[in-house]
């Protein structure tokens, strides 16, 4: 890719303008050795047969419905867990949400689908306030459709560590009131801790990369590194984390919630040292 040219040969949009820019972006990146990556075809990803066909229904109902109004898909995170997906359209209109809105509801029926919804103006906007989820995002994603508008996103190590510590005591702030206001629903606790582990588990992901440990597979792994260097108790995390796959909750339920509360005490401890 050249760089821009200062002779102007057409009056482009101010949105054409952005992504060209962040292309550039890009192309500097590719340089120092970072990669924009290409759409990838649904049978070369490792998906469920269910999961890859309904998803190709629904990027085709997309695109029909969307035109050139849907500049980039991406399918990020695990896939294990359900099919999260950032939509990046021209705009957010209500005009451009309604056009979503029936190939969204028909996936969702045969899906696990969590789609984040974006305008390219949001998405290069918010660098500063979402950059949790952002490199959430970024670590580990396929684009589906269009160009690669993730990979140029400058994320600022004080912005990480300000949400990573934000996200971790706000987590702390909520298992407290959970547990004060339904402590005798032991199903309540069982679901607000069994929440609070995946987000937890995801924050782990960011701190351990901000504290430069080397990247580990599988999330056990991660939970058990995190227990070395933040002085959380892995085998406490992992309980919490099994809980989504309990039909009920299991005995010592209380005393595991009070020490999952004190591990993610611990975390946001840590990160405000980082």
């Amino acid at each position: 890719m050249r760089p821009p040219s200062s002779r102007r040969e057409c009056s482009p949009s101010g949105l054409e303008l952005e992504i060209f820019r962040a292309c550039w972006r890009v192309h500097r990146q590719l340089r120092e050795g970072k990669t924009m990556k290409t759409v990838r075809p649904l049978e070369e990803l490792s998906l469920q047969p269910e999961a890859a066909s309904g998803l190709k229904l629904l990027m085709e109902e997309m695109r029909q419905s969307l035109g050139e109004g849907l500049l980039s898909v991406a399918l990020y995170g695990d896939t294990a867990s359900g099919l999260e997906l950032l939509i990046v359209l021209q705009d957010v209109s209500l005009e451009r949400l309604r056009a979503l809105r029936a190939p969204l509801e028909g996936a969702r029926r045969t899906l696990r689908l969590e789609p984040l919804i974006m305008s390219w103006a949001d998405l290069r906007t918010s660098t500063d306030s979402f950059p949790l989820e952002l490199r959430v995002v970024q670590r580990r994603y396929e684009v589906l459709h269009g160009q690669d508008l993730i990979a140029g996103l400058a994320l600022n190590r004080e912005h990480l560590r300000l949400a990573c510590e934000s996200r971790a005591r706000t987590l702390v702030w909520r298992l407290r009131q959970a547990y004060v206001l339904r402590h005798r629903l032991d199903q309540a606790l069982q679901e607000s801790l069994s929440q609070a582990s995946m987000v937890f588990v995801r924050l782990l992901q960011v701190v351990m990369e901000m504290a430069e440990q080397p990247e580990v597979e599988g999330v056990e792994d991660l939970i058990r590194q995190a227990g070395t260097v933040v002085g959380i108790e892995p085998e406490v995390v992992l309980q919490a984390w099994r809980l989504r796959f309990a039909s009920e909750p299991p005995a010592g339920l209380e005393e595991l919630y009070g020490r999952f509360l004190e591990s993610a005490s611990r975390a946001a401890d840590y990160v405000d040292r980082l």
